[in-house]
């Protein structure tokens, strides 16, 4: 049974700033998707304007991925855009403690396998 958000606005007095305005901290928020929704996505990224000549997918590791979920009170992560050395967009990941802050004290990730180059070309994700 799949908890929804407004179950989770009850359990979670927790609240974060976004944009201004205060939201509740929702805990299990990622949401699995179809093959043909994540395609939608991932097409629709690949065919944009920000796509052209940049990356499309980055790949890391279970152990990198463990260790930073492993570390003392963390409860999740956040993955942020950045743009490398080589204007590369790039994703920088950390742990997010269990009122959803970020955890920049403990282990952060970046510098990933990008897409181009470490890519999937077998891949449903990538249009052929």
């Amino acid at each position: 049974m799949q908890t929804t958000a407004k179950n989770n606005l009850k359990k979670t007095p927790n609240w974060g700033k976004f944009f201004g305005k205060f939201i509740p901290y929702l805990k299990n928020m990622a949401q699995i998707i179809t093959l043909q929704e994540a395609q939608e996505l991932t097409f629709a990224y690949q065919d944009s304007a920000m796509a052209v000549n940049q990356t499309i997918a980055t790949s890391v590791d279970k152990t990198s991925i463990l260790n930073l979920l492993n570390q003392p009170n963390c409860e999740g992560m956040r993955m942020y855009f950045g743009l490398d050395e080589n204007n590369k967009l790039t994703l920088v990941i950390v742990g997010t403690n269990n009122l959803g802050n970020d955890m920049t004290t403990g282990q952060i990730l970046d510098r990933m396998n990008l897409c181009p180059f470490y890519c999937d070309n077998n891949s449903s994700l990538i249009q052929p």
